[in-house]
C-alpha cells in the first residue's frame, strides 16, 4: 500500500509544487502519471523514485506539465483556507447575535499569549539561562503563535506556493 506522506517527503526536494498537489483529494490523478512515469504500480513507486537515477528530471517534467492541474489544486487549498478563517470570525459574530453580548475569551486569550510572549523575550534577555536551546525554542513557538493571533486580527496573505 502506497504511503502518501512518505511519497510526499521523497518528491519534495525535486518537486515541491507536484508533492503538495498529492495530498490534495484529487491527487489520485497526479498518481496515476507518477505510475506512468515511472513505469511501476501504486505499491513499487517509492522504490521506483528512489532507485531512478533520473528522477529529478522526471519529476520536473510532470510537474511542469500539469501546471494547471496543480494551480487548480492550490486554488482549491486557498480557497478552503480563506473558508477556515470566515467560519472562524463568523463564529464571533453568531456567538454576540444569539447571546447579545460579545465573547471576549478570544480577545482575553489573544492578550495574554502577547504579554506572556514579552515576559518570555524580556526574561530571555535578561535571565542566564543553563539550557539556552529550551529559551530558544520556546521564544520560537511563541513567535509563531503571536503570528497567528495577529493574523486571526488583522487577516493574512496567501503564504500557499
Amino acid at each position: 500500500m502506497l504511503e502518501i506522506s512518505a511519497l510526499v517527503m521523497l518528491i519534495e526536494k525535486f518537486a515541491p509544487t507536484l508533492s503538495k498537489s498529492l495530498l490534495h483529494e484529487s491527487g489520485k490523478l497526479l498518481i496515476s502519471a507518477l505510475e506512468k512515469t515511472f513505469g511501476v504500480s501504486q505499491d513499487d513507486l517509492i522504490t521506483a523514485i528512489q532507485n531512478d537515477p533520473d528522477a529529478q528530471n522526471k519529476l520536473s517534467d510532470l510537474e511542469r506539465s500539469n501546471q494547471a492541474l496543480i494551480a487548480q489544486y492550490a486554488s482549491q487549498n486557498y480557497a478552503s483556507a480563506v473558508n477556515d478563517r470566515e467560519s472562524a470570525r463568523d463564529r464571533e459574530v453568531k456567538i454576540t447575535e444569539i447571546t447579545k453580548k460579545r465573547d471576549y475569551i478570544i480577545d482575553f486569550i489573544a492578550v495574554l499569549f502577547i504579554i506572556f510572549f514579552f515576559i518570555v523575550c524580556i526574561m530571555n534577555y535578561y535571565l542566564p539561562v543553563k539550557d539556552d536551546s529550551v529559551m530558544t525554542l520556546l521564544v520560537g513557538q511563541i513567535s509563531g503563535g503571536v503570528g497567528l493571533v495577529l493574523a486571526y486580527y488583522y487577516g493574512s496573505s496567501n503564504s500557499l506556493r
